[in-house]
């Protein structure tokens, strides 16, 4: 609905500003040689008016982040140059070596587990030119998950898989055929470097688990005790929207967590 309004605002001032230049360049567009003007100079104008509004909001959506973490308690840093902790994360490698960005970086602890919340920025290649593409990232951690080294993604209709082939060449990772439940195997596209290990692990009520708390758009690369979700979007999350990511994202592994104890006891 927020997008929604943005768009019909941003289309009114475009309208609002042409208006203004027809009524006051009458004159000058009475030689329809001159309109293609006109029009450029009204493009220009909305232009403007967009990036200021992106460069507003983003300015005040990192201020509220921030505010949100001296209130609660949580770490809060505007940017760093890299994420040690989690370097061998395929989705942290989509883009240009050296050209990644993380901005915004909200962490903490909460009883058993632990998490980061931030904004990823990429670099990548797009046909000839090159793209920044703007990646909402909500990384947790917690003891005992033992995740296989996997990547799990939202299958699209009418693209034959979801996942970066690219990505799956570099990271060495095969497709994950049907692991037997119909609803699973038509909602998403799995790859792994160990199949087998994925078979074993997701016997215990892990796909109910995703089916259960998946967030619709987003990309899981999961390994060992931790799991990365992405969610790629043109305006970054706010603090409203990446709470909800990381409420999920607890609901997630706690199942995980409780289906595999169930198991093994």
């Amino acid at each position: 609905m927020k997008k929604l309004q943005l768009y019909f605002i941003l289309l009114g001032l475009f309208f609002i500003v042409f208006a203004f230049i027809m009524a006051t360049c009458q004159e000058y567009m009475k030689d329809l040689d001159n309109l293609p003007t006109i029009v450029g100079i009204s493009f220009l104008f909305l232009f403007a008016f967009l990036i200021l509004y992106l460069e507003t909001r983003d300015a005040s959506r990192k201020k509220e982040i921030k505010e949100y973490c001296e209130k609660n308690g949580l770490e809060y840093q505007e940017t760093v140059d890299s994420l040690p902790e989690i370097a061998d994360y395929k989705i942290l490698h989509m883009g240009y070596e050296g050209r990644n960005e993380y901005h915004a970086i909200m962490s903490g602890q909460r009883n058993d587990f632990s998490f980061k919340i931030l904004d990823y920025s990429y670099v990548k290649s797009c046909g000839d030119n090159d793209g920044v593409f703007n990646v909402s990232l909500c990384i947790l951690s917690k003891a005992d998950l033992h995740f296989p080294n996997m990547i799990l993604d939202e299958k699209v209709p009418f693209l034959a898989g979801t996942i970066d082939q690219a990505l799956m060449v570099q990271s060495q990772m095969n497709v994950v055929k049907s692991l037997g439940d119909t609803t699973f195997a038509n909602k998403f596209s799995l790859v792994s470097t160990d199949e087998k290990a994925v078979r074993e692990y997701f016997k215990s009520g892990v796909i109910e688990a995703f089916l259960k708390n998946y967030i619709k758009g987003c990309r899981y690369d999961a390994c060992d005790d931790t799991i990365t979700i992405a969610h790629l979007n043109f305006l970054q999350y706010n603090i409203n929207q990446r709470l909800e990511m990381l409420k999920k994202g607890v609901a997630l592994i706690t199942e995980i967590d409780r289906a595999r104890k169930a198991v093994l006891n």
